[in-house]
């Protein structure tokens, strides 16, 4: 912003320019909100890899060193430096396939909402449309541990990939919380109401249209099955199980970056002095 621009943002009178973060408009691309919410989603799905390698060696090592058996602990270093060595590639797949998969949801997912009566906050919009990238990214696992949960009966298989899905879909709820920072603040201050779905005869209808089209699509694709029932509601209850932590995760993030930028700001004016 330039310097005639800027006096006669603060001239007495003027309203001042609103901020890109503060509004609650659906589009996604009227103020970059949409690009960032992408971009957030993409690097969400770079770190999920490194994040689930990351805990589950994690977990293996603890395991081992509990047990007191130090036979493979050499071998299981040697596995951790290889997974560090790839976690390059994993980074820039995940991001890629994140981001590709992103570009066609968030609009899709715009569209959808506002076909809504009531406009949602711009943090539960990124929260919805960064858990069903997630959902979307790993439906393919998903599909996988469900058919054969429902072939075999073993269903221990389907938790752990189940349990990967949920930690994708809280890193993508994640992503869309960091897109949408002042609202989630406001919402924390008790500024921003929470809204339910309000829905009016004429959004009702509208909203049979998608929902005829996903139908139609997993109809031809041959997809309409129990273990695709079943991977839905499991995504479902992760999202739901998933919500409320991930806000105040983010919260408390948030609140460790404020204190520390503060402690700086009071450190370089006692410097200064």
């Amino acid at each position: 912003m330039n310097e005639y621009a800027t006096s006669i943002a603060r001239t007495p009178g003027i309203p001042r320019a609103r901020s890109r973060w503060h509004g609650r408009g659906l589009a996604p691309f009227a103020d970059l909100y949409g690009e960032n919410l992408i971009c957030r989603i993409a690097v969400a799905g770079g770190l999920y890899p490194l994040v689930a390698f990351g805990l589950w060696m994690g977990i293996g090592l603890l395991l081992q060193l509990a047990s007191g058996n130090f036979a493979g602990f050499g071998a299981a270093i040697a596995g951790a430096l290889v997974g560090l060595v790839a976690a390059v590639f994993m980074f820039v797949i995940g991001l890629a396939y994140a981001g590709l998969v992103a570009i066609f949801t968030v609009p899709i997912c715009a569209l959808v909402l506002r076909l809504l009566a009531k406009p949602l906050a711009r943090d539960t919009q990124g929260k919805l449309a960064g858990g069903l990238v997630a959902y979307l990214t790993t439906l393919p696992a998903a599909l996988g541990a469900s058919l054969m949960a429902t072939d075999t009966f073993d269903f221990l298989p389907a938790l752990f990939v189940f349990a990967h899905c949920g930690l994708a879909i809280a890193m993508g709820q994640a992503a869309g919380c960091l897109a949408a920072v002042a609202e989630v603040r406001r919402r924390r201050r008790g500024r921003l109401t929470s809204s339910g779905l309000r829905f009016g005869v004429w959004q009702l209808l509208a909203l049979t249209v998608p929902v005829a089209v996903v139908l139609s699509l997993l109809k031809a694709a041959d997809m309409l099955n129990p273990p695709m029932a079943l991977t839905s509601i499991a995504a479902a209850f992760c999202a739901v199980a998933t919500w409320q932590p991930v806000t105040w995760l983010v919260n408390r993030w948030l609140d460790r970056r404020l204190a520390k930028r503060r402690r700086r700001r009071t450190k370089e004016a006692t410097w200064y002095r």
